[in-house]
């Protein structure tokens, strides 16, 4: 007996299924089973890392080391040891702050100007010759026409490149340089074909833009050739240098190695030297600053009390003529020494005193117009102590760094735009901690005007009392007496201000560099990126890793099946047989039967093998029945999970084939939603079924 749609098991075997944990064996084969994805995978990504590891752009980098000079006291000095170690830790401050200022704006600004890196060659076409792809900063440029003199390429030169002020705000643009048939060089926008500007001065040429004006130098041009080029925003150009550059200050040491990386060999060294460089000048200008900042007030004093002591000593010269007097009594003359010293102490305060006061005048202005004011080498006469200047020089390079994201922003966003206000307000604390720092000062200023005030009124008052006292005298001897103190007061405090000077002089002209080079940059000879062995190891890691995953998703979520066994060890049942696939002809023929008798033909045709695949099935299910003591040995129920699976085409086809065998088969279709058993063999569908059988109601007829 063969039923169709009951869930039965012929075999008497339990469809449950052990889990198993998966040992190395099963691991390796699903390795096998999945070795063309992983392969592929593997090779796949390896490749793209290695090409992409030989076409991207390399990147160099260089160093050069500087050197801070401080002055450290001995142990022979008059200072104890405790005081030693106190200042030998400070001087970690001072490398910081200097490790600072190299990668401040105003130091790599200067490497900008000086190496003209806003300005880029692109190319050169010249007709009926190949065109010159260049794409290289002008430096670099340069460098290759003085490398490769024997180059077909055409010497063009740009110098004398000058950018005003507000070139930072303007976005990179494209331009070209074309010789016409007149023998001019036409300046264009590349994108527009605009005409700026024509030189008929051949070889040498000037143009002048609203961003820059520069030279080029183009001997012997074809009519026709181009020259392409491109002027780079410099905010854009500013943040690209200042990422490139990294300090370094190692431990215990008053050394700075300053790194710079780039995508040319050449530019790299340079950018180096040309920042070393750059940062010395400026660090050599803020210390001459300092002092000439004092020094320019010196000299004017220095001019007027001269002019004073010129005029005091021919007042005594003259007075001794006319009386004949030529000196005083040894009362008037401790009188008047000690009244020339008051008098000298009086105008050597006074001098202090009015530098104090037009240098708090000056920090009030710059405090009233930009909201704070510098006051990194502020502290007069010297440097301002490191502890004080650390954390107000990391205010300043934050507000630079503020103001620089602020210009970028505004590129792309409105000044009422969230991200906009919110850097405004990050400014704007920024300015307010700065003056913070700045009422400090102006606060310790005020307190030395306060006492040097309270100093000169003492003074005065001094002078008063012993001149009341002089003038006691008799008037000849009195006048010679005042004549004499004025002459001696001028004396003194020009010698005075002639020391302070020349120690001003000295100081600028000796020991005021204190950044010393210890090692310049070479051009590097191999890049540091990228490193091609390491990014196709890591290509293959990567493209395993990624194959491996795709084969284990691939076995545990497809479908596909390769060997029987694998089928047999997922569902722990025998496979009888495989029953093949009818084509779509065969389908047809199917449908277009009439009879048992026509069907039988076409399931026996050797030439589709369908025969064969249901006598494999008949043996297998015999023999297996024939092992089996279960009362049950005769019956063989067909089942499925799923609809259209071919259920019925089995069973009908199976059955006909034991009918063939002399087998009486008796075949029950228990598919109740679905019937189509008996369609095949020509039953009324209205005639009885297994529901009625059930029901008793066949029975009952």
């Amino acid at each position: 007996m063969i039923e169709n749609g009951s869930h039965f098991n012929p075999f008497g075997q339990s469809n449950t299924k052990t889990e198993a944990a998966l040992t190395l064996k099963d691991v390796l084969d699903i390795f096998n089973r999945q070795r063309f994805p992983i392969i592929v995978c593997t090779l796949f990504i390896t490749l793209l890392a290695g090409i992409y590891a030989f076409v991207a752009t390399p990147v160099y980098k260089t160093n050069t080391v500087l050197k801070k000079e401080v002055t450290v006291p001995q142990n022979n000095q008059a200072i104890d040891e405790f005081a030693r170690i106190v200042s030998m830790q400070s001087m970690n401050d001072v490398i910081e702050t200097e490790s600072e200022l190299i990668r401040s704006r105003a130091v790599i600004e200067k490497v900008v100007q000086d190496l003209d890196l806003y300005f880029s060659i692109d190319r050169i076409e010249v007709p009926d010759v190949i065109s010159y792809s260049f794409d290289m900063p002008l430096e670099v440029y340069r460098h290759e026409l003085d490398q490769y003199p024997q180059s077909s390429a055409p010497r063009i030169n740009v110098t004398e490149f000058l950018a005003p002020e507000g070139f930072r705000e303007i976005d990179a643009t494209s331009y070209v340089i074309r010789v016409n048939d007149q023998q001019q060089l036409e300046l264009y926008l590349e994108e527009q074909e605009e005409l700026l500007d024509s030189q008929a001065s051949i070889p040498s040429a000037t143009f002048t833009l609203p961003i820059a004006r520069f030279n080029v130098n183009w001997p012997n041009p074809n009519p026709g050739s181009s020259f392409f080029f491109t002027i780079k925003n410099h905010e854009e150009t500013y943040q690209g240098l200042r990422e490139s550059i990294s300090v370094d200050t190692p431990i215990n040491t008053t050394l700075l190695s300053i790194s710079v990386e780039s995508s040319h060999a050449f530019l790299a060294s340079r950018l180096a030297n040309t920042l070393a460089a750059a940062f010395r000048e400026t660090r050599f200008e803020h210390k001459r600053e300092t002092i000439r900042y004092s020094a320019g007030f010196v000299d004017d004093q220095l001019d007027d009390i001269s002019s004073k002591l010129s005029n005091a000593e021919e007042a005594l010269s003259a007075f001794r003529g006319e009386n004949q007097l030529t000196n005083v009594d040894e009362s008037m003359r401790g009188t008047l020494e000690f009244l020339s010293q008051l008098e000298s102490e009086k105008i050597g305060t006074d001098l202090q005193l009015a530098e104090y006061n037009t240098r708090l005048i000056n920090l009030r202005s710059q405090l009233t117009e930009k909201g704070y004011f510098d006051q990194t080498f502020l502290t007069p006469q010297q440097e301002s102590n490191s502890n004080s200047t650390t954390p107000f020089s990391s205010l300043l390079q934050q507000l630079s760094n503020a103001e620089l994201e602020r210009l970028e922003l505004l590129q792309k966003r409105t000044p009422n735009h969230p991200d906009v206000i919110a850097v405004d307000d990050r400014i704007t604390e920024i300015q307010t901690s700065l003056t913070e720092y700045n009422q400090n000062t102006i606060s310790s200023y005020e307190i030395i005007i306060r006492s040097l005030e309270q100093k000169q009124s003492d003074l005065q008052q001094l002078i008063y009392n012993y001149g009341q006292r002089a003038r006691t005298m008799a008037a000849s001897e009195g006048e010679l007496m005042k004549l004499t103190r004025e002459r001696d007061t001028y004396q003194k405090v020009y010698v005075l201000l002639s020391d302070k000077r020349e120690e001003m002089r000295i100081a600028e002209l000796s020991n005021i560099q204190d950044i010393i080079l210890v090692e310049s940059a070479v051009i590097p000879l191999e890049p540091i990126l990228p490193k091609k062995k390491i990014y196709v190891i890591i290509g293959f890691i990567m493209g395993l890793m990624f194959g491996v995953t795709v084969g284990l998703v691939r076995e545990f979520n497809g479908k596909m099946v390769t060997k029987l066994s694998q089928i047999e060890n997922d569902l722990m049942l025998p496979i009888l047989a495989i029953m093949p696939t009818f084509p779509a002809g065969i389908k047809d023929r199917m449908r277009k039967q009439k009879s048992i008798q026509e069907h039988l033909e076409l399931l026996t045709d050797t030439r589709h093998g369908f025969k064969e695949s249901y006598r494999i099935l008949r043996t297998k299910l015999s023999f297996i029945l024939s092992t089996k003591r279960s009362p049950n040995k005769n019956n063989i129920f067909f089942t499925s999970c799923e609809e259209n699976t071919g259920k019925s085409t089995v069973v009908t086809n199976f059955s006909l084939l034991l009918a063939l065998a002399g087998k009486r088969i008796l075949v029950i279709d228990c598919d109740l939603k679905n019937p189509t058993i008996g369609r095949f063999f020509n039953i009324p569908f209205n005639a009885p079924g297994l529901i009625d059988f059930l029901s008793f109601d066949y029975v009952a007829s």
